[in-house]
């Protein structure tokens, strides 16, 4: 079903139009550029509060009414305007590495891609109404902006669902042991050489063979995989002495990879070749470099010759044999004196210890699961579940932080996103119990 038929249906339901006024606003549609939702706020038929709510229980995320926000000069720097015109975003707040945007449309991957990209950024992304949107980015960007502020301390104002009570107590769970390393489901190909392991992450499949074969005389053990999920998994288990990458990868960028091993005092002298059909985003080839950091970079389509060399000249400068185990132990340091912070409640104390755990292991669940935890305790539930999102993508099986993100969804009215997380943490509940509960919930929620 067309989502303006899905908005009108709701809209409907809850008594704000009715099913004549939804038909002729959705005949106006088809025949101009304007959204259902923006076309009802624009007619003054009902209110953009409203409109934005629906759309976030929809989306699953929180919705901004963006005319009244106030926008942080860095983060506005960080995104051209020509390119906000063409993708339908403006960006909000610049935090750390976490760039709040606004979007027309949030489930626009490529959209959300680009400025990951073009930003270096993880972006958290926020609904916000189509035509709405593109007046403000005009203003904005305009030379006398007057919500265009240096440190904005205005809150966003922010747009959620309804909160249905959640009437279900969910066992405890011991928070996230340390990590028991696995391969298991995510190694697409494997051939086993030496004791040193070259990743190459590469979806398509004639460049990854072709890959494979340029690494075949070195000796190494080749592992390969095909998307960026694993490939974070792979990395943090293998401690590859050469990552192969590729720069568009399904779930994780390829850029964002590179970045995170580069920030990482545990793989950061881990050489990456980066490849790619080429890119014509905002960034020369020599930019990308430089952002990312990357060893070198190799524009398909490219010949077992030129792979072979680039791949040689890389492996020279490889720190094969570093010591994994002192590198753990500099990032379980920090990590358990902030679980202390946070249990006693210094919750900036343990903010920051977290950050530099992270600086030192990025591909780490359990501390992804504790940022989200402290996120949460300082009240910015959308910043905990990024991070929530991030250590279940890092450890699928860490309930823990399935459980907790599941709440949180709910609590923030998102219940369908909700509904889906616990249909995940149910694989992986720690007891039959559990799993037991979590059954018959999703059953009496259904």
């Amino acid at each position: 079903m067309p989502a303006h038929e899905r908005i009108g249906d709701l809209l409907v339901q809850r008594g704000r139009i009715d099913r004549d006024t939804a038909e002729a606003v959705a005949q106006q549609c088809a025949q101009s550029i304007m959204r259902f939702g923006s076309m009802l706020v624009e007619q003054g038929l009902v209110s953009e509060h409203d409109v934005l709510q629906i759309l976030a229980e929809q989306r699953g995320l929180p919705a901004v009414q963006i005319q009244k926000a106030k926008f942080q000069r860095a983060a506005l720097a960080k995104v051209p305007r020509d390119v906000a015109q063409r993708l339908g975003v403006i960006p909000m707040r610049l935090e750390g590495e976490q760039l709040h945007l606004a979007m027309a449309d949030p489930q626009n991957t490529a959209a959300r891609d680009e400025v990951a990209f073009g930003t270096g950024c993880a972006v958290l992304p926020y609904v916000a109404l189509h035509a709405v949107l593109h007046t403000v980015i005009l203003r904005a960007y305009g030379d006398n902006a007057s919500d265009v502020e240096e440190n904005p301390t205005v809150a966003l104002p922010l747009v959620v669902s309804h909160r249905p009570p959640l009437d279900v107590a969910f066992t405890e769970v011991t928070p996230p042991a340390p990590e028991a390393s696995t391969d298991q489901g995510i190694i697409v190909d494997e051939r086993r050489g030496g004791a040193e392991v070259i990743l190459v992450v590469e979806d398509e499949a004639v460049s990854r063979e072709l890959i494979l074969s340029a690494l075949k005389p070195t000796g190494c053990t080749l592992v390969a995989t095909a998307d960026g999920l694993s490939a974070l998994k792979l990395i943090k288990a293998r401690s590859p002495v050469l990552v192969v990458l590729d720069a568009v990868l399904p779930e994780v960028h390829g850029f964002e990879i590179c970045r995170k091993i580069k920030e990482s005092k545990r793989f950061a002298q881990t050489p990456v070749l980066m490849i790619s059909a080429g890119y014509r985003g905002w960034e020369t080839v020599k930019a990308i470099l430089e952002t990312y950091r990357a060893d070198d970079f190799l524009e398909k389509p490219f010949s077992v010759q030129a792979i072979r060399q680039r791949i040689e000249a890389l492996l020279k400068n490889s720190p094969a044999g570093k010591s994994v185990a002192a590198s753990q132990a500099q990032s379980d340091a920090p990590y358990y004196a902030a679980v202390e912070d946070l249990q006693s409640g210094r919750l900036d104390e343990a903010l920051k210890k977290l950050r530099d755990a992270e600086h030192v292991d990025p591909f780490s669940a359990k501390i992804q699961y504790v940022l989200g935890q402290t996120f949460e305790r300082t009240k910015k539930p959308f910043q905990a579940v990024y991070h929530y999102e991030r250590a279940s993508q890092l450890d699928p099986s860490l309930f823990a932080a399935l459980r907790t993100l599941a709440q949180l969804y709910n609590d923030l009215g998102f219940t369908q996103k909700a509904a889906q997380v616990w249909a995940r943490a149910e694989e992986c509940a720690p007891t039959p119990e559990v799993r037991q509960q979590i059954h018959d919930y999703l059953d009496k929620t259904a």
